[in-house]
């Protein structure tokens, strides 16, 4: 293309730019723009209108112009876009002003020479030409990095701007998750049983293993777990009651928990007092520990409370499939890798399943289990504990995920090593305490031992029941051991024999005067109502003793099988037994008459009744005074009575009446008193 047709196209397209240029320039802030924009103007018109006289320096104006229009570009862009300056761009801005005018001063004086001296001087004119370039060049230059280091504060406070209102917005998001997960945590713990739980205050009382003890059956439990070649990942550990089973269960709960392995753990128990009985509210704890202990679970059981508010309402069943296996499983699948490639599972640990209330439950609570293990792909093993009990038994037979664990065969498991050492710990211990610790240096002997650890037969309860009998402070050590070596054995016939001689020997030391209380109290015990702790107070109220603390003063010399609570906590803390083995025993007509003690026997169906009397009469005189401490009813608000103490009345007294007559009677309320007391 001719330069003179480059030339023109280099001015029709500046032109436009400029006045473009120019309009940019009067809405800017800067002053100096529209001075640029005018010395830029005058370049290009003297450039326009000298052409035709200015062939012998076209290409240094050809240049200038080129440098000109690229200027005018930035400058346009820089104007549209910029909205605050620094002390550094404004400099620059004069410093191009001064130049841009200087050459616009000397494009005017070239327009006027001849062509003649124009000619001569034309090398001198292209170097100045040249060298104005340069300047327009570096002013450019100076002007664009300036520029863009303003353009680059700015997006940078931009940038922290938007970084702050982000990092915001996801700290409002996290307080909002926060927050949430709080309010779930929350309603699953108001929905769980407190007492379950291997480290509940409720359990204080319960025995664990001692060092060096039941580490065959600990090690083969451990191996199962962490073995991922076992394809089975339920385990019933079972054997007779007494046998050790729920102090295993503790040990490994608190052994898994240091480790970070235990999911959860949730311990049925009929003897002590503040323990789950039911099934009742099994999913939501388990629900609430894994989320305690599982990363991320929490999120996911949300999410499935929004999604399902009445969730609580629902079976078992759905309620552990929503609540656990379905998050679970997510959890899962967000990172499969980290759960591959560690190898090791989690537990969730159930102990006391045959002390659960009902045949039907116990086998519910199993099939579900085994069914939410079929569909869990996160690393979850389960580990149920129980008596030898047949609906187990049958239930799991027919599941081919079960590992079977038996702790009958003492031998294989150490049980009666592990017993001596019980009692040569907890004798050594008396030497050490014991207000006649002097004249116990040699006590007792081996052959004392081992008379004890055989007439265990492998039951650590046996073992346990004797110590606390020999420990108790209100007779001498060795006497108490030389009463129990004294007993006459009643043959290893009868299950539990040497255990019921030892209930025996403790329950003839009541005085014949307090039985028909001591019965009375333990009646109360076995066959009160669940949701009504049995304290002191209550006891010595309901059964109408003459003396508050009489209770208390009864079962003073019981505390080897009964946990008493001190005199302090007598209102509020609950009566219970030591083992459950000790209640069967007063339940058992024939296990009372091989030990003489058939006197201590009540028919249960003769008991409720008693009880549903005894209740009317403490309702009648307390309706205004009965203390929450005392009585606690499941929801009263989901029936409509006159009063609450009418509600309490009613499914107190129809709790009694309907076992009396069906043993598996559920609570239900009734609403005729009169029938009722009139039947009774």
């Amino acid at each position: 293309m001719p330069d003179a047709q480059l030339l023109d196209r280099i001015l029709s397209f500046t032109s436009p730019v400029l006045g473009v240029a120019q309009t940019a320039a009067s809405l800017a802030p800067l002053p100096y723009l529209p001075g640029i924009f005018s010395a830029l103007d005058a370049i290009v018109g003297t450039i326009q209108a000298g052409y035709d006289t200015m062939r012998g320096n076209q290409e240094s104006f050809k240049g200038l112009a080129e440098d000109a229009t690229g200027l005018i570009t930035i400058l346009t862009y820089w104007a549209a876009k910029e909205s605050e300056r620094t002390s550094e761009v404004e400099a620059s801005v004069k410093d191009l002003h001064r130049t841009l005018e200087n050459i616009a001063e000397f494009a005017q004086q070239q327009q006027g020479r001849s062509r003649l001296v124009r000619f001569v001087l034309s090398n001198e004119d292209n170097q100045l030409i040249q060298r104005h370039r340069q300047e327009i060049q570096d002013a450019s230059k100076r002007f664009q990095i300036n520029s863009l280091l303003s353009i680059h504060s700015q997006l940078s406070a931009i940038v922290s701007q938007l970084m702050q209102s982000e990092v915001k917005k996801y700290e409002e998001a996290e307080d909002g998750i926060q927050r949430r997960n709080k309010q779930v945590l929350e309603k699953l713990e108001s929905k769980s049983d407190p007492g379950a739980s291997h480290d509940s205050s409720a359990r204080e009382d319960v025995p664990k293993c001692l060092p060096r003890t039941r580490e065959a059956v600990i090690n083969k439990i451990a191996a199962w777990l962490h073995d991922p070649q076992n394809f089975r990942p339920l385990m019933w550990m079972y054997g007779p009651a007494g046998s050790g089973k729920t102090s295993i269960a503790q040990s490994i709960a608190e052994l898994l928990a240091e480790l970070d392995r235990l999911g959860g753990s949730f311990f049925w128990s009929r003897s002590g007092a503040g323990r789950p009985t039911t099934t009742k509210q099994f999913a939501a704890t388990v629900c609430f520990q894994l989320c305690k202990v599982i990363p991320g679970l929490i999120d996911h059981v949300a999410s499935a409370l929004e999604h399902d508010p009445g969730l609580f309402n629902l079976s078992m069943a759905k309620q552990m499939h929503q609540l656990v296996v379905q998050p679970l499983n997510r959890v899962f699948e967000s990172d499969k890798s980290l759960f591959s490639t560690t190898g090791d599972s989690w537990l969730l640990l159930v102990d006391g399943l045959d002390e659960c209330a009902g045949d039907a439950a116990q086998k519910d609570i199993l099939n579900m289990l085994v069914e939410s293990l079929s569909r869990l792909l996160f690393p979850l093993r389960v580990l149920v504990a129980s008596r030898d009990e047949h609906v187990i038994r049958t239930t799991l037979s027919h599941h081919s995920i079960v590992e079977f664990l038996a702790l009958a065969d003492s031998s294989e498991y150490h049980a009666d090593a592990d017993i001596r050492t019980l009692f040569e710990s907890r004798f050594k211990k008396i030497r050490e305490d014991h207000a006649a610790r002097d004249s116990l240096s040699n006590w007792p002997t081996s052959e004392q031992i081992d008379i004890l650890v055989y007439r265990s037969a492998g039951l650590f309860i046996y073992a346990d029941v004797v110590m606390k009998y020999i420990e108790h402070p209100s007779s001498h050590p060795g006497r108490r051991l030389k009463e129990i070596l004294s007993m006459s054995s009643t043959g290893r016939d009868l299950p539990f024999s040497e255990l019921d001689a030892m209930y025996a020997l403790i329950l003839k030391k009541i005085p014949p005067a307090d039985i028909e209380q001591v019965q009375e109290i333990f009646k109360l015990m076995i066959y009160g109502i669940e949701v009504v702790d049995m304290s002191l107070a209550l006891c010595d109220t309901l059964l109408c003793f003459e003396f508050q603390g009489e209770a208390a003063v009864l079962l003073k010399d019981l505390g080897s099988v009964i946990t008493i609570p001190s005199p302090s906590e007598k209102n509020a803390v609950p009566l219970g037994f030591y083992h459950a083995s000790f209640p069967d025993l007063l339940q058992s007509l024939p296990r009372l008459q091989q030990q003489n003690l058939e006197r201590l026997y009540w028919d249960g169906a003769a008991a409720h009744a008693h009880f549903a009397r005894l209740w009317i009469n403490f309702y009648t005189g307390h309706q205004n005074d009965v203390s929450e401490s005392l009585i606690k009813i499941f929801e009263p608000s989901i029936y409509t009575f006159q009063s609450e103490f009418r509600f309490k009345l009613f499914i107190v007294v129809s709790y009694h009446y309907n076992v009396r007559f069906n043993p598996s009677a559920s609570m239900e309320p009734c609403y005729d008193a009169e029938f009722y007391c009139d039947a009774l």
